[in-house]
């Protein structure tokens, strides 16, 4: 499946609620509001996923810019956010699969020790539905959920 055939179920506004576990899914959840804008970029070539949502009070944003290879069926993307991240972007590679779910995954260095792993599932559960899923990967390979987002459309202004 390619990038472009789902560009009509994910461009536009979008609003919901980001839940953030620090500890994996088994400890403390801290649920927020959130918005999500999603727009084409570079002619359509990528898709720019610009949320935002709050930590403790304080407002956070977060950009995950998503493009695909048609022909190798690959998909890549470059991510970063105000909270995670501490400006820096985060490159990742995936795939683009059927019935519309787009998977990535890129490092990040964790001194003194290996680095970890993260994982973005940007998933369409619903017709007017979008839900991303963030997982921290040890380098053991074990995955922990760390962050779930479930959008709906906003209304039309």
């Amino acid at each position: 499946m390619k990038l472009t055939d789902l560009h009509a179920r994910l461009l536009g506004a979008w609003q919901g609620e980001k839940r953030l576990w620090m500890e994996g899914e088994g400890g403390p959840v801290f649920a927020s509001a959130s918005r999500l804008v999603v727009t084409p970029v570079a002619k359509g070539s990528f898709l720019s996923f610009a949320y935002s949502w709050a930590f403790d009070g304080k407002a956070q944003e977060g950009l995950l810019i998503v493009g695909n290879d048609n022909e190798a069926g690959t998909a890549s993307a470059a991510w970063g956010d105000s909270f995670h991240m501490n400006a820096r972007l985060m490159v990742c590679e995936g795939g683009v699969e059927a019935p519309g779910i787009v998977s990535l995954t890129g490092h990040y260095a964790a001194p003194p020790g290996p680095d970890w792993g993260w994982r973005i599932t940007l998933d369409l559960p619903a017709p007017d539905g979008l839900r991303i899923v963030m997982h921290n990967i040890e380098p053991s390979g074990t995955a922990h959920l760390a962050v779930q987002a479930d959008f709906a459309r906003a209304p039309s202004a």
